[in-house]
């Protein structure tokens, strides 16, 4: 036996004993799997009785609501990740606002989606800042400048690769 495979036996044994000999991520992709079926159901549904709904108002309600499930799930997406680090430790840390701006400006690929994005960004980083929205909102102004904007060569990637993504997802079910 080499030193290297010896390394990485101890390596995958290490990861083992921390993640619960494979238990934990079973059970998160269980949980997500669970929450984007229960997100899609919540979505108003298109056509009804394989005719297209043209209520005057409907298309609106409808992306508005997908928007919203959209900014929820970033949300809780990344909160889910923030989630390692001690709140006391990162307290007015200016690094977690760039690095949830840049995210958000990958997720949110729609042009003139600022808005949510701001929401988004506040909804995650008040907790660094005593809760208040206002000093958050300051400072993602104030870091604006230092954000990488995306392109439209990159959401067009992004698309893609989503797409593809879930096409490959909905083969291996």
């Amino acid at each position: 036996m080499s030193l290297k495979s010896i390394v990485s036996k101890q390596r995958s044994l290490n990861l083992d004993e921390l993640l619960g000999k494979d238990e934990a991520p079973k059970q998160n992709e269980e949980i997500s799997k669970q929450s984007s079926v229960k997100q899609f159901s919540q979505i108003p549904p298109k056509s009804l009785f394989n005719q297209p709904l043209t209520l005057s108002g409907y298309s609106d309600l409808r992306k508005a609501k997908k928007e919203e499930l959209k900014l929820n799930d970033f949300v809780s997406q990344v909160e889910e990740v923030l989630n390692y680090f001690d709140v006391e430790g990162k307290k007015y840390d200016f690094s977690i606002i760039l690095w949830v701006c840049n995210q958000a400006e990958n997720y949110f690929s729609k042009p003139k989606s600022g808005e949510n994005k701001k929401k988004a960004v506040i909804a995650v980083c008040k907790k660094y800042f005593n809760n208040d929205e206002l000093l958050v909102s300051q400072a993602v102004q104030s870091i604006a400048p230092l954000v990488k904007k995306s392109s439209v060569l990159s959401r067009c990637y992004f698309k893609s690769a989503n797409f593809f993504y879930s096409m490959l997802s909905r083969l291996k079910k």
